[in-house]
């Protein structure tokens, strides 16, 4: 089961894996302290690993608003087959 980075901003990868597209769309996250999944459309978090703390799910939130149409973007050419990262 691969995984796709959408991108890494400061200490944050944002990545999904390619067997999650029959998902919604969504973004898994990740730094030191633990791992995230939230649904985009909704900017729920639907999973929690670790023990990322909640400035930085805030932060986390607030990127996914910032770059939401480069991540839908990212998910639809991968999860139609036409992308190649």
């Amino acid at each position: 089961m691969a995984n796709k980075t959408y991108f890494w901003e400061g200490p944050f990868r944002f990545f999904f894996y390619s067997s999650d597209c029959s998902e919604p769309i969504h973004t898994h996250v990740e730094n030191g302290d633990g791992e995230i999944k939230v649904w985009l459309s909704t900017l729920e978090v639907r999973h929690k690993k670790g023990n990322m703390r909640e400035t930085d799910i805030n932060k986390v939130v607030s990127i996914i608003e910032r770059r939401y149409h480069e991540m839908v973007s990212i998910w639809e050419a991968q999860c139609s087959g036409e992308g190649g990262m």
